[in-house]
């Protein structure tokens, strides 16, 4: 099944739980008008939803991204991976 819809709603299947071992960390920005009435299209209202709705400071999910990996290392231990980065240019037409 699906594991999210971009910037409305995580998958239940993609949740942790206590015998959790790898985690991958996502953070993402999302236009306004790649999100707006996706939530309301789909019934799934989220706060997530709304935020990117409203707009967004672009730099914020990098930022987050490193603040959640240092947080997640002290507590938990382990070791981060590299942070890799996927830009797409502007809006892509739904098929």
């Amino acid at each position: 099944g699906a594991q999210a819809l971009a910037g409305v709603m995580g998958g239940a299947d993609s949740a942790v739980s206590a015998g959790t071992r790898t985690v991958f960390l996502e953070s993402a920005h999302f236009a306004p008008a790649a999100i707006m009435g996706v939530a309301r299209r789909f019934g799934l209202h989220s706060d997530a939803a709304h935020r990117f709705e409203r707009g967004v400071d672009p730099d914020l999910p990098e930022r987050a991204l490193e603040r959640a990996t240092a947080l997640l290392l002290a507590v938990c231990g382990g070791r981060a991976g590299p942070l890799q980065r996927a830009e797409l240019p502007g809006w892509i037409a739904p098929r």
